[in-house]
């Protein structure tokens, strides 16, 4: 066996092992205890589904550290079927053109220069508190060399601060009422205030609308969560929910606010107020196809009184609990808090139940999106950045820039791979 084959053999053995990696047994009997086969119910009304996407579109070697990034979102208003109703790809109307791409394009300089570098930072620090996103650490105690300014990362920032934005608006449609509204992913966000996630959950509670996130299995969530699916699905046979094990939260995600992943049931910042998730669900409708949804805190029995009252979650928490922290921990001994261990009958037979009823209905309504929710897939597909999508762009990047005096010559390698250079 030569060297190669020996290391392929290593790497699928492992993943073998993780293919085939039991459950906990203690952890599976909980799970199954609290599961419930679902059955589809077709959704009254409408319904609103959002999602978003970020990419780099064209590499600029002339300039070394300058690129431009493209985002988009889409909201899908529709019917249980998958009837449009309403659908709106930007914040803001552009002039009409006969051909208009729904895409908005980012251009920002990622220099390699350490003053050019910590002008950007101190820049975007200044900006951040403009347009609702979190606080960083200031740039103006930055290190010798400040750490590299990418642009993808700011495509991922506005992207992610105007589907939020997108979230909010759709409360407030004048026109078109809808009872549920999916987004793809968490409700929470690195990169948007806490407070203005925690001011969405509130306002959609007030506009009667259940705000619900759909979080596809990534890899980490893959890996702890699917024996476990693999378990539930064998013994139910059939599409299943249950509340998520608050010791799986922990081992799956134990890092702080800070880190770009994270599944806690809330925020380490403030508390509670960059989660806004108030349930962890493990919906499974086939043998390797399960979600985590994610429901808005202030859905909960419990909590609804909140919006009302306008009390924050974790002065609640503190002062009808005790709890120190909002988010899922273990206080010792297996003893754990957090939202997700004030789950009610009331809430599983009010909200859990039929929400999952209905979100199964529409993963179940298309033959396009089997197993997953047909108005997120609509939304996906509208708002993804294709490679055909990439290259349109490019194409009118470059007629933009011959305008401002480049030669053609200059584009021959801009969007090629760095590495084919070696390919001459």
């Amino acid at each position: 066996m030569n060297q190669t084959n020996g290391n392929l053999s290593v790497i699928t053995s492992k993943l073998a092992e993780l293919q085939d990696r039991p459950p906990d047994t203690t952890i599976l009997t909980e799970m199954l205890n609290s599961s419930e086969l679902v059955t589809g119910k077709r959704p009254n009304g409408l319904i609103g589904g959002i999602d978003s996407s970020d990419n780099l579109l064209l590499n600029i070697p002339d300039h070394p550290g300058a690129a431009i990034a493209g985002y988009s979102f889409s909201l899908v208003i529709s019917d249980a079927e998958g009837q449009l109703h309403f659908v709106q790809e930007r914040m803001a109307e552009k002039g009409s053109q006969e051909y208009s791409e729904p895409l908005e394009i980012a251009l920002v300089y990622s220099n390699p220069l350490p003053d050019e570098q910590r002008i950007l930072h101190i820049a975007d620090y200044q900006l951040r508190n403009l347009i609702n996103t979190p606080s960083v650490k200031s740039p103006y105690d930055l290190d010798e060399i400040p750490p590299e300014f990418k642009v993808r990362f700011v495509a991922a920032r506005h992207r992610e601060t105007t589907e939020r934005r997108a979230v909010r608006t759709s409360l407030f449609h004048s026109e078109l009422e809808f009872r549920l509204l999916l987004k793809d992913g968490r409700h929470s966000s690195q990169n948007v205030s806490t407070r203005y996630s925690d001011d969405i959950g509130r306002r959609a509670v007030e506009q009667n609308v259940r705000y619900v996130g759909v979080v596809k299995q990534g890899t980490l969530l893959w890996s702890i969560l699917y024996p476990y699916h693999k378990a539930l699905f064998g013994v139910r046979k059939s599409a299943y929910w249950t509340l998520i094990s608050p010791s799986i939260i922990l081992q799956a995600y134990t890092s702080n606010q800070a880190d770009s992943k994270t599944i806690r049931l809330g925020a380490q910042e403030n508390q509670s107020l960059g989660g806004i998730g108030g349930a962890w669900i493990l919906y499974g409708n086939g043998p390797r196809n399960f979600y985590v949804l994610e429901f808005n805190v202030y859905d909960l029995a419990e909590f609804h009184p909140l919006v009302e009252s306008g009390e924050p979650l974790e002065h609640y928490n503190k002062r009808v609990h005790g709890w120190q922290k909002t988010y899922v921990t273990n206080m010792g001994n297996d003893e754990f808090i957090g939202t997700q261990m004030l789950v009610s009958d009331e809430d599983i037979e009010y909200l859990i139940n039929p929400t999952v009823g209905e979100i199964h209905y529409l993963a179940n309504t298309s033959f396009i999106s089997p197993g997953y929710p047909i108005v997120l897939a609509d939304a996906h597909n509208r708002c993804k950045i294709t490679g055909d999508r990439k290259d349109r762009l490019n194409a009118e990047l470059i007629t933009e820039l011959q305008k401002q005096g480049y030669h053609p010559v200059d584009f021959e390698t801009w969007s090629e791979d760095p590495h084919k250079i070696f390919e001459r």
